[in-house]
């Protein structure tokens, strides 16, 4: 069930945080990472990381963790014959 409303979500906005969907869905990065590995293994999901804007200090940049959605129609495919 919480899978299908992660999924839900997803479609709606294309792009989220981990830190958002933690957040929304009260579940801990490592929950969050283990029920979309399923969505990631079908290709309905993708996980990327990016620095976060610098912020003026010296500091390491901290990494994010992304998800994207993809329908199957986006995705490019190729014929082999």
């Amino acid at each position: 069930m919480i899978l299908q409303k992660l999924q839900a979500e997803l479609k709606r906005k294309g792009r989220l945080s981990q830190q958002q969907l933690c957040r929304t869905f009260r579940v801990s990065p490592t929950g969050l990472d283990a029920m979309l590995a399923i969505l990631i293994k079908r290709g309905h999901v993708h996980k990327s990381m990016a620095s976060e804007a610098d912020t003026g200090c010296q500091c390491q940049p901290q990494r994010q963790v992304w998800y994207s959605w993809h329908d199957a129609a986006q995705i490019a495919t190729l014929e082999i014959r």
